[in-house]
């Protein structure tokens, strides 16, 4: 999305303006959505981990704030996959890939803070 873009372009404020901005809109809906709506709160959350992790990775960035990004990327992917456990089976089992490929950057990012 454009928070992970802009985390690439080394433009860190805007996002994180970006990915809290795209929480906060889609919150509301997934709590009270039905069908694939409930779905948009564990993918966003997935890609605001996306998004700390990209600025974790960024060259030139001070150890101890890569450090508190990874584990900002670690949270995200956690309450991620928390909120996809919370879903009915149907939908966990129609984005296996998606939420396999999160478990996968979530143990990658892990590594970052032992």
């Amino acid at each position: 999305g454009l928070s992970g873009l802009n985390a690439r372009l080394g433009q860190r404020d805007e996002a994180l303006r970006l990915a809290a901005s795209a929480l906060a809109r889609v919150q509301p809906i997934a709590t009270s959505g039905v069908g694939l709506t409930k779905t948009y709160l564990p993918r966003a959350l997935g890609w605001n981990g996306d998004t700390w992790r990209i600025l974790a990775g960024q060259p030139g960035a001070p150890k101890d704030q890569q450090r508190a990004d990874w584990a900002q990327a670690v949270g995200s992917y956690k309450k991620a996959l928390s909120e996809w456990g919370k879903l009915a089976p149907s939908l966990s089992t129609f984005y296996a890939t998606e939420i396999a490929a999160l478990r996968k950057r979530l143990a990658e990012s892990e590594t970052h803070l032992n």
